[in-house]
């Protein structure tokens, strides 16, 4: 038993890992505002000649609603979806009308005015990360491939490919049942169903995290099921994830019976559950695909190992834990990258504040900049965080011999007393 849950911690990847020594080592920044918006994602992909479902129209304004209303009566069948909507939120697919009436994928009626509404919803941020405003987009409706729709309930599956620096790595089709409404997404009910990458076969199911070998609604056994153009929904993926740009990203691409292979989107933070239906680790696939990559270019592949500095210690996530610094060295060390950081953050914030900083980066005033390891294992995790002086924090002042100027002087008891004289600018 010990040995199986050594060899599971070796094989298999954890979210913290998965952060720090991949999202945060092969996918940068800039491009995470083009995968996190759908439109930015199809103008990217549309460059890079990467099929997807056709756009109709985008409603990014209030005052349009009543306008994509009139449009949406005379469609037959169309898809809605946040642009920066994540895990499946928000998505209605009308596939059939009833003369006024819209019918969706799951078998629920819906009227004009509750799509107007959900119209209001999507552009409010009730879908997008912290509440900003988003935009509606009107899609064509996918018609899953025959073979594949006899799987899924009133839905189209899709196939979720995660891709390292150029290969892909696992693979697994989700189908859609009567808990998730239609879609596909794991986490609202769906089923995770692992594909071997060699042969384009189905190999074991999970859902909510739990093995299963048929599909609860209709009853039809998902191992062993080939997968219809195989090598050309690998390709396809990873002809996605070059054109975004990021090292380590899941893309989902779906199957039309009229087009062929689409790409839906892109996540540039997939998550984990590919392993559970694969029944296999991500870590020793990424470990060769790193050393391989690495000695093709020349360079040494990425660590998760990771140096930080803090006063008096220094911290290694290799290490069992934090250990002393020596302070008897002669020769100068170089400061760290964190350090380093630490100090480009502490001199922005200053500049703001109007306070003068000395040639390490700290402000003259109090302020200080420190870096502490994260209270997980094997995990390290930069902190900036500020040390103010004794004086309240409402106040800034451009000097230390302003603090009498407009200030709250301190009595014999420590209690703060506020003075009459005041300078331009100072804050109430």
């Amino acid at each position: 038993m010990i040995a199986r849950v050594r060899r599971l911690r070796a094989d298999v990847l954890g979210l913290n890992r998965r952060n720090h020594a991949y999202l945060f080592g092969y996918n940068a920044r800039e491009r995470y505002r083009v995968v996190d918006d759908k439109q930015a994602t199809k103008a990217a992909l549309a460059a890079h000649g990467v099929p997807t479902p056709a756009l109709h129209a985008v409603c990014d304004a209030q005052w349009k609603i009543r306008a994509l209303g009139e449009r949406l009566a005379a469609s037959p069948d169309f898809a809605l979806k946040p642009a920066r909507g994540a895990g499946g939120a928000g998505i209605v697919v009308i596939v059939d009308r009833r003369q006024r009436l819209f019918v969706k994928a799951s078998g629920a009626i819906l009227t004009r005015s509750d799509l107007e509404a959900h119209a209001c919803d999507v552009i409010a941020g009730a879908y997008s990360p912290g509440g900003r405003s988003d935009a509606l987009l009107v899609e064509e409706r996918i018609v899953a491939e025959p073979h594949l729709a006899t799987l899924a309930y009133r839905g189209v599956p899709d196939v979720r490919v995660l891709v390292f620096r150029g290969v892909p790595l696992l693979a697994m089709l989700r189908l859609p049942t009567r808990r998730s409404d239609g879609r596909a997404n794991l986490h609202l009910g769906g089923i995770g169903v692992g594909i071997d990458l060699t042969t384009g076969r189905t190999t074991f199911a999970v859902r909510d995290g739990r093995a299963v070998t048929a599909h609860p609604d209709l009853g039809l056994p998902l191992a062993d099921v080939g997968i219809p153009a195989w090598d050309d929904l690998l390709r396809l993926a990873t002809a996605a994830a070059d054109a975004i740009g990021l090292g380590f990203v899941g893309v989902d691409v779906v199957l039309d019976a009229r087009r062929g292979p689409l790409v839906l989107e892109l996540n540039a933070r997939p998550g984990l559950t590919i392993q559970v239906a694969n029944r296999r680790g991500l870590r020793p696939l990424l470990d060769a695909v790193a050393a391989a990559t690495a000695s093709r270019s020349g360079r040494r592949p990425r660590r998760f190992a990771t140096w930080m500095v803090s006063p008096g210690r220094a911290f290694s996530s290799s290490t069992s834990g934090p250990r002393r610094a020596s302070s008897t060295t002669s020769t100068p060390t170089k400061p760290s990258p964190i350090a380093s950081a630490a100090a480009v953050a502490s001199r922005r914030r200053s500049s703001q504040a109007g306070m003068p900083t000395s040639a390490s980066g700290s402000p003259r005033s109090g302020w200080a900049v420190t870096a502490r390891p994260s209270r997980t294992a094997n995990v390290v995790r930069p902190v900036v965080k500020s040390i103010p002086t004794p004086m309240p924090p409402r106040w800034r002042f451009a000097r230390p011999s302003d603090r009498r100027v407009g200030s709250r002087s301190m009595a014999s008891s420590g209690t703060p007393r506020k003075t009459s004289t005041r300078t331009s600018g100072t804050p109430r």
